[in-house]
């Protein structure tokens, strides 16, 4: 089971990243669609963003990710359009 949320507009405000239906997420692969602007994506904590990865214009990322982990992501200077899919554990 797999493949949710698909490409999501991520904007310059730290906001959250629906899963969709996954509910235990074992690996999530990203890929920035931007051809300028980086993108922060981490973990929630106290509802608000804890940087983890840098996606820089292009560059993509496939972590592994524990499974009842809350997801969170904010672009730098402009929304951004970042391909997501994550792999149910």
């Amino acid at each position: 089971k797999g493949g949710n949320p698909g490409t999501v507009n991520i904007g310059t405000s730290d906001e959250s990243i629906s899963l969709g239906d996954i509910s235990s997420a074992g690996y999530a692969y990203f890929r920035n669609l931007d051809s300028t602007n980086y993108v922060e994506i981490g973990p929630t904590s106290g509802g608000a963003l804890v940087p983890l990865v840098r996606l820089k214009a292009g560059q993509e990322a496939l972590i592994p990710l524990t499974p009842s982990v809350a997801l969170r992501g904010q672009a730098n200077t402009a929304a951004c359009n970042v391909l997501i899919a994550v792999l149910e554990a």
